[in-house]
């Protein structure tokens, strides 16, 4: 039961860290942990704080955990498993092949982002990735720096002048 918000909250994030750590490992791996965290917004349901509740906006961990688990976004966490495993994991020994695989990890993307441009869970993965894609593919050559400057400007417009240095 809701007793305390602060151990709630706290509980319910420490799930999701959980979850997209074990998805970046396994395909769905963190589905456990995400199921943790619904059981949390379910029992929070009550609670007269704010972000338990589909009324509590679009940003609420409501909608962050119910989207995290649909169907309609599992490119999105198919995305996470890809871009570490196949994408990081592989920059060190097979440069080209990492560019590729991470390009066609942010590529699947495309496909949420037609059915719900701007979702919360979206602007959180790139309010992590961003950087460090810019970083990743700055030394790549002309024509896949495009490539991905036209991708993530379409994927993530708020911050197109970051992907700039793309160009």
């Amino acid at each position: 039961q809701h007793v305390n918000n602060l151990a709630d909250i706290l509980a319910f994030y420490i799930y999701m860290v959980l979850g997209y750590d074990y998805d970046s490992f396994a395909l769905e791996g963190g589905t456990p942990y995400f199921n943790k965290a619904d059981q949390i917004v379910s029992i929070c349901q009550s609670a007269s704080e704010p972000g338990w509740k589909s009324s509590d906006g679009d940003n609420s961990r409501f909608w962050l955990i119910q989207n995290t688990l649909q169907p309609q976004f599992s490119p999105l966490r198919q995305c996470y498993y890809n871009y570490h495993i196949n994408g990081l994991d592989q920059c060190y020994s097979e440069r080209d092949k990492c560019l590729e695989s991470i390009s066609t990890s942010l590529n699947d993307l495309l496909e949420i982002h037609q059915s719900r441009p701007s979702s919360f869970n979206m602007q959180l993965f790139f309010n992590a990735k961003s950087d460090e894609v810019i970083k990743i593919f700055m030394p790549a050559e002309k024509g896949m720096k495009t490539k991905m400057y036209n991708l993530l400007g379409l994927l993530d417009p708020p911050r197109i002048k970051k992907y700039n240095k793309l160009k």
